[in-house]
């Protein structure tokens, strides 16, 4: 090979090699940054509890009806012209709150139906059933008695869905939130649809 030849090789190759480095230097386009989670918005449309207004068992009556417009009972549908029962064990608020709203025509064009009772055997009528703050020590018992499908439980207390329950209403930095067992809720026959999931706080 030739001197002249191999002169050029040798600057073709620098061409090459030089245009590889320039490649490879250039900074790499920013990536976009991520899009705001959609829960975080959805979240702060949750009520506040706001002071000497509204009182948290007024919230919390409101957020059960809520709640139960997001909710499929495919083990029990219902038939037309039964009213959507709610019972309230033992005394509560947040009872007689929800025993204040009715009578109430609800979203699916059922009567809004409230049931005190004492004892957990005397819910068979019921949709749902809230077990208010006060009987942590017994929910082993309650929860059991009240494990029937097509039976949504919502309690107030720490801990209620670890022993069995299905939603969980706290309040955090003077907002309303809530804490879901979807798992459990299909075990017994229930559903919660996608926009109530997205709403819910973690376990």
């Amino acid at each position: 090979m030739s001197k002249t030849v191999r002169i050029a090789l040798a600057l073709a190759l620098l061409s090459i090699l030089a245009a590889g480095v320039f490649l490879l230097a250039r900074p790499a386009k920013p990536s976009a940054p991520p899009p705001r989670k959609a829960r975080q918005k959805l979240l702060e449309r949750l009520p506040t509890v706001p002071p000497g207004e509204v009182s948290e068992g007024e919230l919390k009556a409101a957020m059960i009806l809520k709640i139960g417009e997001y909710v499929e009972w495919s083990a029990a549908p219902a038939a037309p012209g039964t009213p959507f029962v709610v019972g309230v064990l033992g005394d509560s608020a947040v009872g007689d709150h929800l025993v204040a709203l009715g009578p109430k025509t609800l979203k699916d064009g059922r009567s809004l139906k409230v049931l005190r009772v004492d004892d957990p055997l005397g819910t068979g009528p019921c949709h749902v059933v809230f077990i208010p703050e006060g009987w942590k020590d017994d929910w082993d018992l309650v929860l059991k008695d009240l494990g029937r499908a097509g039976l949504l439980l919502v309690g107030e207390e720490p801990g209620f869905l670890g022993a069995g329950g299905m939603i969980e209403l706290r309040v955090r930095d003077r907002r309303l939130r809530f804490a879901l067992d979807p798992g459990r809720a299909e075990r017994s026959g229930l559903k919660f649809v996608p926009q109530l999931v997205t709403l819910s706080e973690s376990p």
